[in-house]
């Protein structure tokens, strides 16, 4: 079958909109990380997409799980996740999520803040030896990177130069801090930027070494931030390079053998692997301008209105070259339900299906579910030429069975 009879079949079968994940593409993207980094540790980070079924595919080609609630912990193990090896990210970590996550089996958390270190004592009841404690870091100049998190006054990890003073207070609590998380931003297209961020974790490492916990191998954890192009005329990275020139730089710090660096990717694993369809259910013109309504929008896909991000974008029965500029919007009733603003086909015709490509990352799961009352969206995995709706589209009953009378 071809690519558009296989879209059309699903459409047919689970009506639009929907997502549908390849499941070969994100095993071709896991092995070709895997075959690079043989000297990394891969997880997962399930904040990309945590659907179930695209867990499951990632957990059973090897690597590891990166969560930042417990409720992306849950799916994680039921996807079969290692949970001793799952790190656990994310600012505002509570008491009772921190203690689900122990509960879990987790036993990798990576340190926000000192009060949230206290909280880990005081569940533990001091008892923390048996985990591995990394403190993110936030220092003071931010990475070059399309959405950046740090180096800047932040809610995330601890400023750079309050580390010493915070290593020797942990150390005075009876607290062994295994290493780093070092994450200075996602969606990073240039191997010398990822280079140079991940030198700076190298460089804190080694300035503080003496400080941290040394009877094992020192974690490294980084945050890649690996982009992928989302435009034909965007840069691709080169996993093989950056394996290349991370290893050198271990050897060049002397710290080949004394760390275990753990990668954390998500959009590179699984966003190219998906697509979002729709179908058009109005066309209009208004002062010149050219506006197409889906039977999806922001409720299900919101990356344009967070990060202006154009995402390749067609029609699935349209074949005319003759294109002309449209606003692609959802049917919320807000200005804001604009998932792209691209050339589309003349010819477009109210009950087209249009295709988003590369949404797999970031997608379903940042969608502002539930707004007006609409029904999520299905999602679908595609196994070479057999698919499967992994979520069905939520309904009136779902929607009620929440509700306390």
């Amino acid at each position: 079958m071809s690519d558009k009879d296989i879209l059309n079949a699903i459409v047919n079968e689970t009506g639009t909109p929907f997502y549908v994940y390849d499941a070969c593409r994100i095993r071709e993207n896991i092995q070709r990380i895997q075959k690079a980094f043989k000297e990394t540790k891969i997880h997962y980070s399930l904040k990309a997409n945590p659907c179930l079924g695209v867990c499951k595919i990632i957990s059973d080609a090897g690597i590891e799980a990166e969560i930042a609630s417990p409720f992306e912990a849950k799916v994680a193990v039921e996807a079969g996740f290692n949970p001793a090896e799952i790190l656990y990210d994310g600012p505002g970590k509570t008491s009772l999520n921190i203690s689900d996550n122990l509960d879990s089996g987790l036993r990798r958390f990576n340190i926000e803040s000192m009060t949230e270190l206290e909280r880990v004592k005081k569940i533990t009841n001091g008892n923390t030896r048996h985990l591995s404690l990394c403190f993110r870091i936030n220092p003071l100049e931010a990475g070059n990177a399309a959405e950046k998190m740090t180096g800047k006054p932040s809610r995330f990890g601890i400023d750079i130069e309050e580390l010493p003073a915070c290593l020797d207070k942990a150390a005075s609590d009876g607290f062994k801090i295994n290493g780093i998380h070092l994450y200075l931003g996602s969606q990073i297209l240039s191997d010398e930027q990822l280079t140079a961020n991940y030198r700076a974790g190298l460089n804190i490492i080694t300035e503080h070494y003496e400080k941290f916990y040394t009877e094992d191998k020192i974690d490294y954890v980084f945050g890649g931030g690996f982009g992928i192009p989302y435009q034909d005329n965007d840069t691709t990275i080169n996993p093989e390079y950056l394996a290349e020139s991370f290893k050198k730089l271990r050897v060049e710090y002397g710290l080949r053998d004394k760390i275990t660096t753990r990668f954390e990717l998500g959009r590179y694993i699984i966003g190219n692997a998906g697509r979002y369809l729709a179908k058009v259910v109005d066309i209009k013109v208004s002062r010149g301008e050219k506006f197409i309504t889906l039977d999806g929008g922001i409720n299900h896909f919101m990356r344009y209105v967070m990060t202006r991000a154009k995402h390749r974008i067609s029609s699935l029965n349209s074949t005319s070259t003759d294109l002309e500029p449209a606003e692609i919007c959802g049917q919320t009733c807000t200005p804001y339900d604009v998932i792209s603003i691209a050339d589309m086909p003349k010819d477009i015709a109210i009950g087209d299906i249009i295709v988003l490509e590369d949404a797999g990352a970031y997608g379903w799961s940042m969608g502002i579910q539930n707004f007006l009352s609409f029904p999520s969206c299905a999602e679908v995995i595609l196994d070479k030429n057999n698919f499967q709706t992994v979520r069905r589209k939520n309904n009136f009953d779902d929607l009620m069975k929440l509700n306390i009378s």
